[in-house]
């Protein structure tokens, strides 16, 4: 594991989310964050793409939206990063593992 990984997985440990959609057998990894840097480094280590998220009135900064959907990529990185999360976000991963591998 490089420096880099390392660093994606502390950040999506702390940040990320995982959202699995349960009638096409597919997840998404989400990370938002208001710092565009962080979005574009997690983008070059693990691809996915970026964009611009919806602005809240409470918001002071502009947030961004780092995403992945490509399934096997996603299952990839899951299965790659699962040792290293914590008990919760585990669970969820192997569970969005599971529903990928029925597609």
């Amino acid at each position: 594991m490089t420096v880099e990984e390392a660093w994606a997985i502390g950040l999506f440990e702390g940040e990320g989310c995982i959202f699995v959609e349960k009638r096409c057998y597919s997840a998404v990894l989400r990370v938002k964050t208001t710092d565009f840097d962080v979005a574009k480094r997690l983008q070059k280590v693990w691809g996915g793409r970026v964009s611009e998220a919806t602005m809240s009135p409470s918001n002071k900064k502009q947030p961004y939206d780092w995403v992945l959907q490509n399934k096997p990529v996603v299952r990839g990185i899951l299965e790659r990063i699962l040792p290293h999360l914590s008990m919760r976000r585990a669970c969820k991963a192997s569970d969005a593992i599971d529903r990928i591998d029925r597609c």
